[in-house]
C-alpha cells in the first residue's frame, strides 16, 4: 500500500486504524469522522483521551468545515495531549513544544492552535532554516472551554476551565478561568456566572 492510499483511504482503511498506524495513542471510544491528518516526529508524543471527536466530514458538522482534521507533533519531544470527550472539526493543531487540551472542550470549525511562529522574526535567521532559532511557547487549555469556529490560538496561551472564545477571535494572550473573549486581538467580553 502506498501513502497516498494510507494518507487519504480512510474509508476503506478507518479512522481508528489509521491512528493507530500513524502511533497515535488513543483511549475507548475515539471517533473519527472522516480521515484525519496526522504528522508525528517517531520520538513525538500525540495521545487522545476517551471518546474525542475527530471530525473532518463536513456532513456530520454543517457549520462549514473546510479541511481535515490535522494534528502535527513535528519535532523530537513535542506533544499533542487531548482529553476525554473533547471535539475537533476541521482544526489544526501543532506542536512544536506542547499542546495540552483538557476534557469537555468544544473547538469549533476551522480553529488553528499553534505553540509556535514556524519561522524566526529577524530575516538572517529564516534564511538559516535553523529550528532552534523559532520561537515556541507550550499552550494550555484547560477542561470545558468552548472555542468559536475560525478562531487562532498562538504560541504560550494558557485558557482557563470553562472560558468561551468568541468565534472568529485571535488569542495571543492567556484568559482567565470562567470569562468570554472575542475579536482580534482578543479582549475580554464578561465574566461568566
Amino acid at each position: 500500500m502506498d501513502m497516498h492510499t494510507l494518507k487519504y483511504g480512510c474509508k476503506w482503511l478507518g479512522g481508528r486504524l489509521y491512528c493507530l498506524i500513524q502511533g497515535i495513542e488513543f483511549s475507548k471510544g475515539l471517533r473519527p469522522y472522516g480521515c484525519p491528518i496526522i504528522y508525528r516526529h517517531r520520538s513525538a508524543r500525540i495521545t487522545l483521551g476517551q471518546g474525542v471527536v475527530l471530525n473532518s466530514d463536513p456532513r456530520v458538522n454543517p457549520a462549514g468545515i473546510l479541511r481535515k482534521v490535522t494534528l502535527v507533533a513535528m519535532f523530537p519531544g513535542s506533544e499533542i495531549a487531548i482529553g476525554d470527550y473533547t471535539g475537533l472539526s476541521g482544526v489544526v493543531v501543532v506542536a512544536a513544544r506542547s499542546v495540552r487540551i483538557g476534557s469537555h472542550v468544544n473547538i469549533g470549525v476551522n480553529t488553528c492552535i499553534y505553540d509556535t511562529d514556524f519561522h524566526p522574526l529577524d530575516w538572517q535567521a529564516r534564511r538559516e532554516n535553523d529550528p532552534a532559532k523559532i520561537a515556541a511557547a507550550g499552550v494550555v487549555i484547560e477542561d470545558d472551554v468552548w472555542i468559536g469556529g475560525n478562531s487562532i490560538i498562538l504560541k504560550g496561551v494558557h485558557i482557563g476551565r470553562r472560558a468561551v472564545v468568541g468565534a472568529g477571535s485571535v488569542v495571543t494572550g492567556n484568559i482567565p478561568e470562567a470569562t468570554v473573549w472575542a475579536g482580534n486581538p482578543a479582549k475580554f467580553i464578561k465574566k461568566l456566572e
